[in-house]
């Protein structure tokens, strides 16, 4: 059985949400290559625009739960509710957590990002890349003003958070002023409205009132749509207690071989020898380490091996500290030699955080169309 509904539900989300389906910001979006076709545009944020995403992306899980009601085989059953779920996953995001709603460095991300997607990803030539950064571009000043449409209050946190993203966000379009790609057309021009675009959130942001900080969805909602169980949270509870009691026996008998607590042990343990690497560095070293492990000792000939690469953190989240985390951006297949892009990169500090990057944009969403 083909589910002719998975690639238009992929190529559905790469056309509306082209960025949050593709930087690895946004936890439940799934990875969607397509978005590769719309590097020009941003992701439709408005909150009727949303509410008319949801109902059709409703749709798309009905179909799924369907098609996996009359699936003939397993494999058509696991496929109808994995795609069931990643349906559901999006609902989540756009329905029940809401950034939109409730955190204004959201708008930051998606402009920026995309932005950075835009300058930096691989083109057909130099023109394609100018309109599409150019595009971006000019969209970001009436992007960042949905966030005084959508955004009521906002909690203490995401207001701080906001605010030290926003001196990030100015310090990367200086960084792009410089570049040839920030100097190509109308792009000067278009760095001043963006510019201009930060001050008015910033504005925004030192004027929008409190509330204390919002809570996510229910823990049953997640069990059940983004984890795709039917066991009650105190039945998780349960599974979890029963987990942690034996992962503390195990440290007791750890303990006994080490004449030590585990704790004064974690204590005084200063991380794997560094001589003299840097953060990033060991973090490479040591995947290396466990990709020979893999490939190489433990399952040999069972994976196909693919490239992997550590990259710092872009300069508009150098001050984020976001944890190091897989990244299914499209950087596919090539990388730019955007000068302004590689330098955003590499004055990030990126000591705590980071992407790690598969290099195969085949395997980045759509695999069912």
């Amino acid at each position: 059985m083909k589910i002719k509904s998975a690639g238009k539900f992929f190529t559905y989300l790469g056309k509306h949400f082209p960025v949050m389906c593709t930087s690895g910001a946004f936890e439940f979006m799934p990875p969607v290559s397509d978005a590769a076709k719309w590097l020009d545009r941003f992701d439709d944020l408005s909150g009727k625009a949303i509410a008319g995403h949801v109902i059709r992306i409703t749709r798309f899980k009905q179909d799924f739960e369907n098609m996996g009601a009359k699936a003939e085989t397993s494999l058509e059953r696991a496929t109808a509710r994995a795609l069931a779920i990643s349906a559901g996953c999006v609902i989540t995001e756009l329905d029940h957590i809401r950034s939109w709603e409730k955190e204004p460095d959201f708008y930051l991300r998606v402009a920026f990002t995309g932005l950075e997607q835009a300058a930096a990803l691989p083109s057909k030539n130099t023109r394609t890349r100018e309109k599409r950064f150019i595009k971006r571009l000019k969209a970001i000043p009436e992007l960042l003003a949905l966030a005084s449409d959508n955004i009521e209050a906002i909690s203490p946190a995401n207001r701080a958070k906001a605010q030290t993203m926003i001196r990030d966000c100015a310090r990367f379009l200086s960084e792009l002023g410089g570049s040839d790609l920030g100097k190509s057309g109308k792009a000067p021009h278009y760095l001043e409205d963006s510019l201009n675009g930060l001050r008015d959130f910033d504005r925004f942001m030192a004027a929008c009132p409190e509330v204390p900080e919002p809570e996510g969805p229910p823990f049953a909602h997640i069990i059940e749509t983004v984890l795709g169980k039917d066991k009650s949270a105190e039945d998780i509870f349960a599974i979890a207690e029963d987990e942690y009691n034996h992962r503390l026996e195990s440290l007791r008998w750890l303990e006994s071989s080490m004449g030590t607590s585990w704790e004064k042990a974690l204590a005084e343990y200063n991380g794997p020898a560094e001589d003299g690497m840097t953060p990033l560095d060991v973090v490479v070293r040591e995947m290396h380490r466990l990709r020979s492990f893999v490939f190489d000792t433990a399952l040999p000939g069972v994976f196909s091996d693919r490239g992997l690469r550590v990259d710092l953190q872009s300069l508009h989240l150098a001050s984020t500290l976001r944890p190091i985390h897989y990244d299914p951006a499209l950087w596919a297949r090539g990388r730019t030699s955007n000068p302004a892009a590689t330098s955003a990169r590499n004055s990030s500090p990126g000591a705590a955080s980071g992407t790690i990057q598969h290099d195969c944009a085949a395997c980045a969403g759509n695999i069912f169309s």
